[in-house]
């Protein structure tokens, strides 16, 4: 009959010694649990790995304590299943503890259960050992740490290396690994657009320059340009024009990188090119602008002065032949038949004829008779195709730009060479712009030159003329209404007694006029309607007739007055045989004005609250207008009236009174 194991305390002791041999050397501490007096018994190393006193009693809280919580759990499923006698479960389990100084340590538990009957009980003992895992999870961790980095840098090398691929594929830059041959250099690896422009598949590789239809001079050049680049170790950028047989050049910048040997051991260089075509057309419209710019402005500089229309071409022309370095520059006028044209100055390059003289331009060519009558200009790069006229003189190139002017070729200006060549956009709008200017210019100094004639004719007018004249600016002074004369030509200054008065108030001359002058001037300038009124000036013993205008939308104000003293002085004496005596009635806007009938002349006649025209009747001999002398007779005849019945109702006659 098989024995059982006696678990006697003997045996236990003589157990616990042989696990304490064995763990001392492995650095383990062994265990082990009573379940049936619920008491432990932890080995000085298991004591040490979980921070417990090293004397004393362990008991089942003290085990639970150093347990961290979140491990609990697990550890108590696995004593569980170690426990169950139909489980037996035996694997090892990590958890962590937490010792007494907060320390948090990791270990890891192998246990095993040991079942034996006693008094007809099954009991059981769970045993174990117990090992400070720390610094190997620690390892495990910055393992697993590094794994997951080498992961992501592997991923994100992918993703990277999938962007870059499709960038240098989908890039219109030419990009390309080249390795240097001694008579050539071959294409090891390049994008979908260096491949295309050479007309290969982009999965094609190892191309040697040579099967790209180059020339050997440029693959030499290039090699040679490369391999120095390599041995200088440096990176390198320039700028360069190329292009294909047929092609025309366009500019690239491009950057060569020097890369290690290949496993030839051949020199490799890596390049990235653009074109930069249109950055460099734009960089030279720019510098063309510039250059035109500081033409114009000298042109403008040399011409400014100038007031001849000869000069002012014979100017233009000189500086537009040398600043465009062409053989002739000259200009003409047309006939009125729009054919025959007269060039009347021109400037030549050293070598080269004169062509003044006056042309037919039909001889010139249908094109040049089509083009230039329609305002076109004519552009000939090689006159050979033109009409025979070009040729006869010279000319073997030709700019011409037409002015058409009320819708007629009336001017032209052109620019030849005596030998055929395409012109550039530059010398067209150049030629363009400076006909435009030179004939704005000349129209200009032309106006300006009618102008000062026409200035010249006024003022002779102006200061010649018997009528008096004065500009005045009407302002408010003091509360009251002022104005101040501007100009008074030389009559007025005479015949009004105004000699110091430019410049002054009227307000503040010693002679100063009634306020009806200045309610009318001042009406004037409201509303901007003209007045013609007539009056006798008590101090000058004259009558005089004033016509206040307004100058545009300003505060000016324009007026004359005509002096009738000494041809109305002799109508009244003529006719009412008495002296002449001025009236006392104060001026108004209701003074005489001609009728509408020639032979009949009006004046007003005043009776309290009503105004009544006298008209005097003329024969048609008389006068066909109305005179100054029949003006004075109509109010010497109402003042009369006015003497003799002004206390009479119901003269006849309108009672509207006339205006001004």
């Amino acid at each position: 009959m098989d024995a059982k194991p006696d678990l006697t305390t003997s045996d236990t002791s003589l157990a616990d010694t042989r696990l304490e041999l064995a763990a001392e050397a492995a650095q383990i501490g062994v265990w082990d649990w009573d379940l049936a007096t619920n008491t432990f018994v932890y080995s000085p190393i298991a004591r040490a790995i979980c921070g417990l006193p090293s004397e004393g009693a362990v008991t089942f809280e003290d085990v639970v304590g150093v347990t961290h919580p979140d491990d609990y759990p697990t550890t108590r499923a696995q004593s569980l299943r170690a426990l169950d006698p139909a489980i037996r479960d035996t694997t090892p389990y990590e958890y962590r503890i937490i010792r007494p100084a907060g320390e948090v340590r990791w270990v890891i538990a192998h246990g095993r259960a040991v079942f034996a009957e006693r008094d007809g009980r099954l009991q059981a003992r769970y045993v174990g050992t117990l090992q400070d895992i720390t610094e190997r999870r620690r390892l495990e961790e910055a393992e697993r740490s590094l794994a997951l980095r080498q992961r992501q840098i592997e991923a994100d090398l992918a993703e990277r290396e999938a962007m870059l691929s499709a960038m240098f594929d989908a890039a219109e830059l030419f990009i390309a690994v080249v390795e240097l041959s001694e008579e050539s250099f071959v294409y090891v690896l390049w994008n979908k657009a260096t491949a295309a422009y050479y007309g290969f598949p982009p999965e094609r590789t190892n191309v040697d320059a040579r099967e790209l239809s180059l020339e050997t001079n440029v693959i030499e050049t290039w090699r040679r340009s490369m391999l120095e680049i390599w041995r200088s170790g440096a990176p390198r950028t320039m700028e360069y024009q190329f292009g294909r047989a047929g092609e025309t050049p366009a500019w690239y910048l491009g950057t060569y990188t020097p890369l290690p040997a290949g496993p030839s051991g051949r020199a490799r260089i890596s390049f990235v090119v653009i074109d930069i075509t249109a950055r460099k057309l734009a960089e030279e419209r720019l510098k063309q602008s510039e250059r035109r710019l500081r033409f114009l402005d000298a042109l403008f500089d040399a011409t400014k002065e100038l007031e001849a229309p000869e000069d002012i071409m014979r100017a233009t022309t000189c500086l537009v032949g040398q600043h465009l370095n062409v053989d002739l520059c000259a200009y003409a006028d047309m006939e009125e038949d729009e054919d025959r044209f007269t060039i009347r100055g021109d400037w030549a390059k050293a070598g080269a004829a004169s062509i003044v003289g006056s042309y037919s331009l039909a001889t010139f060519g249908e094109r040049a008779v089509r083009d230039l009558r329609a305002g076109r200009p004519l552009i000939s790069h090689d006159n050979a195709q033109e009409g025979p006229g070009f040729l006869e003189i010279g000319l073997h190139a030709t700019i011409c730009m037409p002015l058409i002017k009320n819708g007629k070729l009336t001017a032209l200006m052109a620019i030849h060479r005596t030998r055929a060549q395409r012109w550039t956009d530059e010398e067209l709008a150049l030629l363009r712009e400076v006909t435009e200017r030179s004939w704005a210019h000349i129209e200009r100094v032309r106006s300006e030159a009618d102008l000062r004639q026409s200035e010249e004719r006024f003022r002779a007018l102006y200061n010649s003329i018997e009528a008096g004249f004065y500009v005045a600016e009407l302002g408010w002074r003091n509360g009251r209404l002022d104005y101040r004369y501007l100009e008074v030509n030389p009559a007025m200054r005479r015949l009004a007694g105004l000699e110091d008065a430019l410049g002054k108030w009227r307000r503040d001359l010693a002679s100063g006029p009634e306020e009806y002058w200045f309610d009318l001037f001042g009406e004037v300038v409201r509303s901007g309607v003209p007045a013609r009124v007539e009056h006798v000036h008590e101090g000058l013993q004259s009558w005089y007739e004033v016509m206040p205008i307004r100058l545009g939308t300003t505060d000016l104000l324009c007026s004359s007055a005509i002096f009738l003293t000494a041809k109305w002085r002799r109508s009244a004496a003529i006719l009412n045989k008495r002296p002449f005596a001025p009236s006392s009635r104060k001026p108004s806007l209701h003074e005489p004005a001609s009728c509408s009938k020639p032979r009949r002349v009006c004046a007003p006649f005043r009776k309290p609250r009503r105004c009544i025209r006298v008209c005097l009747h003329l024969k048609a001999s008389s006068c066909l207008s109305t005179p100054p002398h029949c003006r004075l007779l109509a109010q010497q005849a109402a003042t009369s009236l006015e003497d003799r019945f002004g206390k009479r109702r119901g003269f006849p006659g309108r009672s509207t009174p006339s205006s001004a």
